[in-house]
């Protein structure tokens, strides 16, 4: 009786170690965040009214603020069963990229948003493109996140 106890205890803890982890998500004050991998490098893509930040651990970060008023509530759409999509396709405005360890260059750009089932969906895509300076150099830059099923696919900072 007791070796049976034992073994079920055992293969309940396997099973539970097996599973793959829950990935937390949040919704706060009209800006929604979506968390990337787990541990002490999750990060998070987050989209507000102001606009979009890519904050890449070890990588770098990049932001976005649109020209205009930066009202991303005109890129939702709902689906017939009742899921948003949110989806920005080619906007413009002003784009910060700092590298991870580097100095900060700013210009202008656009950024493209692909996010089904936002903002509890785990599965987005995000580039930031522009040109970019700091001091008396200049350089296009690149940022870009994807995430599939929660876990991070493609993350990178580019100048070039």
């Amino acid at each position: 009786m007791r070796s049976s106890v034992v073994a079920i205890v055992v293969c309940g803890f396997v099973v539970s170690c097996a599973d793959a982890p829950t990935q937390p998500r949040q919704l706060v004050a009209s800006a929604a965040s979506l968390a990337r991998g787990s541990g002490d490098g999750a990060a998070f893509i987050i989209v507000s009214e102001e606009g979009v930040d890519i904050p890449l651990p070890f990588i770098g970060t990049c932001t976005f603020r649109p020209d205009g008023s930066g009202n991303f509530n005109n890129f939702l759409r709902t689906n017939p069963n009742g899921t948003r999509d949110f989806k920005v396709e080619d906007a413009s405005g002003t784009i910060t990229v700092t590298p991870w360890g580097g100095e900060t260059w700013s210009g202008t750009g656009r950024v493209n948003v692909s996010w089904p089932s936002y903002p509890t969906g785990d599965n987005y895509e995000a580039t930031i493109v522009g040109t970019v300076s700091a001091g008396d150099r200049t350089a296009l830059a690149t940022c870009k996140d994807r995430i599939a099923n929660g876990v991070g696919v493609e993350a990178f900072v580019r100048l070039h």
